[in-house]
């Protein structure tokens, strides 16, 4: 049975952010002109409002080092975005992981797109997965297409 669509999922394993330490994954998209991410905070250990987090923020290269932001995908926590921000929500659930996806029409930016984030105080688990549509040339392989196993119903 042939692949359907034209797409690619790049996950990334759960990793644990110390405190106030910084994450920078990326994906690289070549190939591929649209993408979701999705960024997964693990469940809060407590409710309050401090388990969320301090930075996120979405940016592109053309060489996987040198990296521009992109304009709207900068979370503040502040209670107010600002021109190209967006607010960070508060992860008060102890059952339900928090997730933040980013849509993008990369077309217009860099092969790589870097996923940089980093949690408030103490330790926080998080992954990523990016899901690559519209490609210019179609995956043959569960390989191709980064996943392990396709199952047809």
């Amino acid at each position: 049975m042939s692949m359907p669509g034209k797409s690619k999922v790049v996950a990334f394993q759960f990793a644990t952010i110390a405190t106030n330490a910084t994450s920078m994954t990326y994906v690289d998209r070549i190939g591929f002109d649209f993408v979701t991410i999705d960024v997964i905070h693990n469940v809060a250990s407590a409710t309050n409002a401090s388990a969320k987090w301090t930075a996120l923020k979405l940016q592109h290269s053309n060489d996987a080092t040198n990296v521009s932001g992109i304009t709207g995908a900068s979370g503040t926590t502040n209670a107010t975005a600002a021109a190209g921000e967006f607010v960070l929500p508060v992860h008060n659930d102890t059952a339900v992981p928090a997730v933040i996806r980013f849509h993008v029409d990369a077309r217009d930016y860099g092969r790589y797109l870097h996923i940089e984030k980093q949690a408030a105080a103490s330790y926080h688990s998080t992954a990523n997965v990016a899901n690559l549509f519209r490609a210019k040339e179609m995956p043959n392989t569960t390989t191709e297409a980064g996943v392990t196993a396709h199952v047809f119903v």
